[in-house]
């Protein structure tokens, strides 16, 4: 898990909103347990997993995206970048856990998996507001 991204989840639940109330059910994955998820999900008994042989975004030196199948796998700058959360109870709904992640640069990137998260969709980073205000706390601005 890329440094960055592991700094953004630790905020985020250090956050009293969430503390308690969300966990990480999936994070990040080897090429090879990326693959066996997928396995499961043709065969039927696995849930949606992504195909981690595609190459897909800004295309790099050799001519292929520089992205592999799964946020969640290791990508070929060694870091993943994907985790689902998972709600421990029902105090918060989904919407507002989306909403607090977005203030930490967590985004749900996939269209109707609320507890999949990102802090990138491709070469740039999402903003997180409240670091970047916890940071300047700090710094007694």
């Amino acid at each position: 898990m890329h440094p960055r991204f592991k700094k953004r989840l630790e905020a985020f639940f250090d956050d009293p909103r969430i503390r308690g109330r969300v966990s990480v059910s999936s994070g990040c994955r080897s090429y090879a347990k990326q693959t066996y998820f997928y396995k499961k999900y043709l065969s039927g008994k696995g849930n949606l997993a992504a195909n981690p042989d595609p190459r897909f975004g800004p295309i790099g030196f050799d001519g292929r995206g520089i992205w592999l199948g799964s946020w969640h796998q290791q990508q070929l700058d060694g870091w993943c970048y994907a985790v689902d959360f998972h709600r421990i109870n029902n105090d918060l709904h989904t919407w507002e856990i989306n909403s607090i992640a977005k203030e930490y640069g967590l985004h749900p990137t996939v269209d109707g998996e609320w507890w999949h998260h990102q802090p990138r969709k491709s070469t740039e980073w999402f903003e997180a507001p409240a670091l970047e205000a916890r940071v300047i706390k700090e710094e007694g601005k």
